[in-house]
């Protein structure tokens, strides 16, 4: 078979090391802040917000199909945050997949990078 190079990581890895080193003192007044309970009960908003909004699409997509829940999607992007937004996306395209709508599975795939 065709030979493979092996990785060089000489060069890289000294860049890497020292770029970490700069990057140290830009961290710490984030730290300061002690958001780490402000970033847990954020990621369950997330989490509860996405729930919501999986099965309120299971659902309109149950009564009226998928072009429902994709306009449903629609109405909502703007009162919903990125990350529920993104997970509801994938979600649609999986739905897409099933429907074997491929136009509709790019759109979502590329909705929710």
């Amino acid at each position: 078979g065709p030979q493979v190079m092996p990785e060089q990581g000489g060069k890289g890895g000294r860049k890497g090391r020292r770029f970490h080193a700069n990057g140290g003192k830009g961290q710490a007044p984030n730290a300061a802040g002690g958001g780490a309970t402000n970033e847990a009960s954020d990621g369950q908003r997330v989490r509860k917000e996405q729930q919501q909004l999986l099965e309120e699409l299971t659902q309109a997509e149950k009564e009226d199909g998928f072009e429902a829940a994709r306009t449903l999607l629609e109405r909502r992007s703007s009162t919903v945050s990125a990350g529920a937004l993104a997970r509801a996306h994938l979600e649609l395209a999986e739905r897409a997949k099933r429907a074997s709508s491929l136009e509709q599975v790019k759109y979502h795939m590329l909705q929710a990078l």
